[in-house]
Formats: C-alpha cells, sequence, structure tokens
C-alpha cells in the first residue's frame, strides 16, 4: 500500500477522506504553496473531533497543466508542526519526478 494511502487510512473514513478529494477538485489552488518545495502545496483538512486547526496537513501537487491532482503525504499537526527539512528535500524532489514523467 502506497505510504499516502496508508497513512490518510489511519486518519478518517473513505466518506470523509472522498470528501475533501471534492473540495480540493473544486479548488485545486486552495493549499499554500510551500517555498522551496517545487511547487508542492499544504493544506488543512479536518480530522474527526479536532477541526481543521487541530487536523491534519495533506501535501500535494497540482499538475494544473495535465488536471491532475498527486497526494504526497500527510500528518497530524500533533505530531509535526512542519515538514523537516529533509523531508521537504526528498518530496521536492518526488515532485520534480513526477513532473518529468508528465514532461511540465
Amino acid at each position: 500500500m502506497p505510504l499516502f494511502t496508508e497513512l490518510i487510512t489511519g486518519l478518517v473514513d473513505d466518506t470523509a477522506y472522498a470528501e475533501f478529494q471534492k473540495e480540493l477538485l473544486r479548488n485545486p489552488k486552495k493549499g499554500n504553496v510551500i517555498p522551496h518545495s517545487g511547487g508542492l502545496r499544504k493544506i488543512r483538512m479536518r480530522l474527526p473531533g479536532r477541526g481543521k486547526s487541530g487536523g491534519a496537513r495533506v501535501i500535494y501537487l497540482h499538475l494544473e497543466e495535465r488536471v491532475i491532482i498527486v497526494f504526497f503525504y500527510v500528518y497530524t499537526k500533533a505530531k509535526s508542526e512542519d515538514l523537516s527539512p529533509d523531508q521537504l528535500k526528498r518530496l521536492r524532489a518526488a515532485a520534480a519526478v513526477i513532473k518529468q514523467e508528465f514532461k511540465l
């Protein structure tokens, strides 16, 4: 199972995840661009009983030219306030590979 799928299914049920996906499809630029990330965005996701501010953070890439959203990582604010420099470096490299695959 891919890492993102494993992490997200441990946090929310299928219905909540589907609603989150629909929300993001309606407005794919809703998340803030993470500086020095190669275009990755971060958005808050409400978790049951916690609300948005205490919920999860979802890292994704919006490939506007291809109308694609790629989910990379999700973490709870309780676990980490932000991505570490090493995590950011690895996610930026992964985003570059995906962009290359789609020739962007």
